[in-house]
C-alpha cells in the first residue's frame, strides 16, 4: 500500500459501505442538567475567519468578548461551510441539509417549503421565534416559515436588533437566530476600532486601487477590477481586524443584556458563520459573492463554530475533529431535548460538547459546494459549480462546468496554505477522495428526491404494509474478495420506488462507529474494491446491518452481522 493511500485509508474503509460523511446515528439525550426552558441564540457572522480571533490563535487582541466565550465553553477547531456564499452555507445551517438537497445554490433560489427549518422545530415545541433578521426579507428566504418582520427593531444605525428585541420579549422562551453582517465589505469599522487595528492605512491619494475598493460603499468587488500592491496585505488585515473588533464589541453588549436580565445561565449560544474571507492568501480579497469568482481554499469555506452554555457545556476543551454547517441544527436541536426531523444529514455534536474533548480519530469528511459567482453570477456562470471534499490531510477540489471538469489536489500536512496542486503526483489519494466525492453526490441526489416525493407515513398506499427484510449479505455470512470479485451487492426486500435507510453498527474498540445512509431503491452496489481496500474493511469487523423504508416510525429489518476475509 502507497504511503499517501495509507494516511487516508482509515476513514475510507467506513465510508465504501457505510457513507460515513452524510450519517445521522440517533444522538444521546442531552444532560439533564440542561434546562427544559433553554432559550438559544444563534449568532452566524457574515465572512469571518476564525484565524483573526484570539480563542482560533490569532496574536492580536480583536475578541476579548468572544474568546472568554470559547474559553467558558466548546470551541470547534476545524468547521467547515457547506457553501463559498452567504444563502447556501445559512441554508444549510437552518435545514441541516448540503447545497445540492435544499437547492437553494443561485440568485432566485428557494427553499422547497415542504422542507423543515429550526424555526419550525423550535416554533412546534413552543418557542418564541422572532423575525429579526434582515436576509429573512430576501426572495430566497420567502418560503421560510416565520412571522412577518419585526421592523420596530430594525436601525440602519448599528447591529443592535437583537439587543433591542431582547429588552422587549427577555420574558419569553425563545430561539432567536442573527446575521452580524458588519464584517462584510465594505471594511469600514467604527473610529475606535479603526484606531487600534487600522493605524498603517495610508492617505488616500496613496493607496491601491484595491485599497480604496475595499473601502467604498460597494460590496462587491469583482476579480480584475482592483489592483493590490506590495504591503497592501497587512493594510487589509488591519482594516478586517478593525471591523471584527466591532462585532467582538457587539457580543459583548449581547452579553451584558443576558446578564441584565438573568438569562446567561438558561441560554445556549452558538456563534459560527456562514463562509470565510480570503485576504489575497490566493491573489484577491472577498468570497464569492464579492469577488464574482468562487474559490473553495480553507480562509473562504473555514469557520468558526463555539458553543456557550455557562455552568452547562464543559469549560475550555477544544475539539480537533472536521465538522460542518450541516451538525449546527441537529446538535442544537439535541441540547434542548426537541426531536430531529427525519432526513437530515448533519450529525449531533453533543457527545463533543459534553464529553472530554480532544479528537475520536479520524475525522469523516467534510464537503463544500458552490456555483461560480455567488449571488452575483449570470446565468451563464451559475451553470459552473465548484465542489471540494476535505479530510484532516487532504483536499481535492474540483470545477465542473460547460467548459468540462477540471481538478486539484492539495497535501494539507504539507501545504496547508493549499499553494500546490499535487493531483497528478497522487493519483491513489486523488481516486480515494474522487469517490468520496461521487458517494456525497448520489447520496445528495437520494435526499432530494426523498424530500420531493414528500413525508410517507405508515400504512399509507406507499408505505406498503410490510417491514423490509435483508436478503444479501446474510446474517454470519464471511465476504470473501476472490468469490465476490471485490463486489458488494447489498439488497432487501421492499417497495422498490421508496428510499430505505441503512443503519450500520461497525467495529469494536477504536474501530467502533454506527450511524446511516439513505439508499433509493431496494439495493445498492459497492465496489470493485482493490485488494488492499478490501483488507482494511476487514480490520472494521464485524459489520451489522439493519434497514428500513424511510418511513416514522422506522420499521426496521432484524440485524444482519456479517464480516469482510
Amino acid at each position: 500500500m502507497s504511503k499517501n493511500l495509507k494516511r487516508i485509508i482509515p476513514p475510507v474503509a467506513i465510508f465504501i459501505v457505510a457513507g460515513l460523511f452524510v450519517l445521522f446515528s440517533p444522538p444521546p439525550p442531552a444532560p439533564k442538567q440542561v434546562p427544559s426552558d433553554v432559550n438559544v441564540i444563534l449568532l452566524t457572522i457574515d465572512s469571518i475567519r476564525p484565524d483573526h480571533l484570539g480563542c482560533y490563535g490569532y496574536d492580536k487582541p480583536t475578541s476579548p468578548n468572544i474568546d472568554a466565550m470559547a474559553e467558558g465553553g466548546r470551541l470547534f477547531r476545524h468547521a467547515f461551510s457547506q457553501s463559498a456564499w452567504t444563502i447556501p452555507g445559512i441554508m444549510s445551517i437552518l435545514t441541516s441539509t448540503q447545497p445540492p438537497v435544499h437547492g437553494v445554490e443561485r440568485r432566485g433560489d428557494a427553499l422547497d417549503p415542504a422542507m423543515t427549518t429550526l424555526f419550525d422545530s423550535f416554533r412546534e415545541a413552543g418557542y418564541a421565534t422572532p423575525n429579526i433578521c434582515f436576509l429573512l426579507t430576501i426572495p430566497e428566504f420567502a418560503t421560510i416559515r416565520v412571522g412577518p418582520p419585526e421592523e420596530e427593531y430594525y436601525s440602519e444605525a448599528d447591529d443592535d436588533e437583537l439587543l433591542r428585541w431582547l429588552d422587549d420579549n427577555h420574558e419569553s422562551k425563545f430561539f432567536a437566530w442573527f446575521h452580524y453582517r458588519g464584517v462584510h465589505l465594505p471594511y469600514k469599522a467604527g473610529d475606535e476600532a479603526m484606531s487600534m487595528f487600522a493605524s498603517a492605512l495610508p492617505p488616500e491619494e496613496r493607496r491601491s486601487s484595491g485599497i480604496r475598493a475595499v473601502l467604498s460603499s460597494a460590496a462587491v468587488v469583482p476579480v480584475g477590477t482592483a489592483e493590490f500592491e506590495e504591503g497592501d496585505r497587512a493594510i487589509l488585515e488591519g482594516l478586517y481586524d478593525a471591523e471584527v473588533k466591532d462585532l467582538d464589541a457587539f457580543v459583548g453588549r449581547l452579553q451584558s443584556k443576558l446578564s441584565e436580565y438573568g438569562l446567561l445561565e438558561k441560554t445556549l449560544i452558538v456563534i459560527t458563520a456562514d463562509h470565510g474571507e480570503e485576504l489575497l492568501d490566493h491573489g484577491f480579497v472577498g468570497h464569492a459573492s464579492t469577488m464574482k469568482a468562487a474559490t473553495l481554499y480553507d480562509e473562504v469555506i473555514r469557520i468558526p463554530l463555539i458553543f456557550s452554555f455557562p455552568g452547562r457545556i464543559p469549560e475550555g476543551l477544544e475539539i480537533n475533529e472536521l465538522v460542518q454547517q450541516i451538525d449546527v441544527m441537529p446538535t442544537i436541536l439535541d441540547i434542548a431535548g426537541i426531536p430531529v426531523p427525519p432526513g437530515m444529514q448533519g450529525r449531533s455534536l453533543v457527545p463533543e460538547l459534553f464529553g472530554a474533548g480532544g479528537k475520536r480519530g479520524s475525522s469523516a469528511p467534510v464537503f463544500a459546494e458552490t456555483v461560480y459567482g455567488g449571488y452575483q453570477a449570470t446565468e451563464e456562470m451559475a451553470k459552473t459549480y465548484w465542489r471540494c471534499v476535505r479530510t484532516d490531510e487532504w483536499k481535492l477540489i474540483e470545477m465542473d462546468g460547460p467548459a468540462g471538469v477540471t481538478r486539484r489536489l492539495y497535501d494539507l500536512r504539507n501545504d496547508p496554505g493549499e499553494l500546490r496542486d499535487v493531483y497528478n503526483e497522487n493519483p491513489e489519494s486523488a481516486e480515494v477522495l474522487l469517490a468520496w466525492l461521487a458517494e456525497w453526490r448520489n447520496q445528495n441526489e437520494v435526499r432530494k428526491i426523498s424530500f420531493a416525493a414528500g413525508p410517507i407515513t405508515p400504512g399509507s398506499a406507499e408505505a406498503g404494509a410490510d417491514c423490509s427484510e435483508l436478503q444479501f449479505p446474510d446474517d454470519g455470512v464471511v465476504l470473501r474478495f476472490d468469490e465476490l470479485d471485490g463486489k458488494v451487492r447489498a439488497s432487501w426486500t421492499g417497495n422498490s420506488a421508496l428510499t430505505h435507510i441503512v443503519e450500520y453498527d461497525v467495529g469494536e474498540g477504536m474501530h467502533h462507529v454506527t450511524g446511516s445512509f439513505a439508499v433509493s431503491g431496494v439495493g445498492r452496489d459497492f465496489g470493485p474494491y482493490s485488494r488492499e481496500m478490501w483488507d482494511a474493511l476487514a480490520v472494521r469487523n464485524p459489520w451489522r446491518v439493519r434497514v428500513s423504508p424511510d418511513v416514522q416510525p422506522r420499521c426496521w429489518s432484524e440485524w444482519n452481522e456479517f464480516s469482510f476475509e
